[in-house]
């Protein structure tokens, strides 16, 4: 893949993103009290607190589909309910207004209990992760697993299903949840579930009821390929942060994570070291699609 095409692709999705935050801007406020549901206790949201507008999601959600051809919805985990259009696979035939009416109750008609408990389990323990990271880098983490759902004609089969942070409350709780769903590329069930920081690149296996952080992972991810390319460029950290919509302090712990993972101390040692061990993209070594 080309370095262009590459970057596009990244640009992409950042600009998907953008799509439902302008919704966000965009919404009326209410006088309305959400109750939101935590692995420890209820909290109250403020009043006056802002309040979305399903349409505007959904019309949102279109669009994604139209955008990337990916499969998404997304999970109100304040009000309990899933927004979502037609075409969504995680509806399994049943209709969109059934969804709309029975909120996160509407899993118990795809997810048989032993499944239900499995997803609770994975939500919960997602949650333990999720407020030992700042409320920036919260949305930065993606979790995925893998669960077996069963259709409106009683037919069974394995879906992926990844979640990302959408919109936070106001004491960082998690408030929507953009979830993509696929098919699995397991055809036998099994349960597994990851949770990835896609700035640090630090990644979470749930074993035992819990996620477990790697001890080490020698890969590279997107935006830290992406950061080492700038510095072959010659990109000022300024430049890179204004090019990659994130802050000098987030620069700095991808930098820190690249210094760990190549036991380097310097800028000009980690791009040495990536080409030196072949971990560096393929546009970076003068290959060719």
């Amino acid at each position: 893949m080309g370095y262009a095409l590459f970057k596009k692709k990244v640009r992409d999705k950042f600009r998907i993103f953008c799509i439902f935050v302008n919704y966000f801007h965009k919404s009326r406020y209410s006088n309305m009290e959400v109750t939101v549901k935590t692995q420890k206790d209820f909290r109250i949201l403020k009043r006056n607190e802002e309040i979305h507008n399903p349409k505007e999601l959904e019309a949102g959600l279109s669009a994604a589909n139209r955008l990337v051809g990916g499969n998404f919805h997304i999970m109100d985990y304040a009000r309990k309910q899933i927004i979502v259009n037609n075409s969504s696979w995680i509806l399994c035939g049943y209709s969109k207004e059934i969804a709309d009416a029975e909120g996160f109750d509407f899993f118990s008609r795809i997810l048989n209990e032993d499944e239900q408990t499995w997803m609770t389990r994975v939500n919960q323990a997602s949650y333990q992760v999720l407020f030992n990271y700042s409320k920036v880098e919260r949305f930065h983490l993606l979790l995925s697993y893998d669960v077996t759902v069963r259709n409106i004609n009683d037919t069974e089969f394995i879906l992926n299903h990844k979640v990302t942070p959408l919109k936070l409350c106001e004491n960082g709780n998690l408030w929507l949840g953009l979830c993509q769903v696929s098919l699995s590329s397991d055809r036998i069930k099994s349960h597994t579930a990851t949770l990835t920081n896609t700035l640090s690149g630090e990644k979470y296996d749930f074993i035992n009821g819990n996620f477990v952080l790697r001890d080490y992972d020698d890969t590279l991810t997107p935006l830290q390929e992406l950061i080492i390319m700038y510095l072959i460029q010659g990109r000022s950290d300024a430049e890179i942060c204004d090019e990659l919509g994130i802050s000098m302090d987030q620069l700095k712990r991808i930098k820190q994570k690249l210094y760990t993972k190549f036991n380097v101390k310097k800028t000009s040692a980690v791009v040495h070291k990536a080409h030196q061990e072949r971990t560096l993209p393929s546009l970076l070594k003068g290959e060719k699609n």
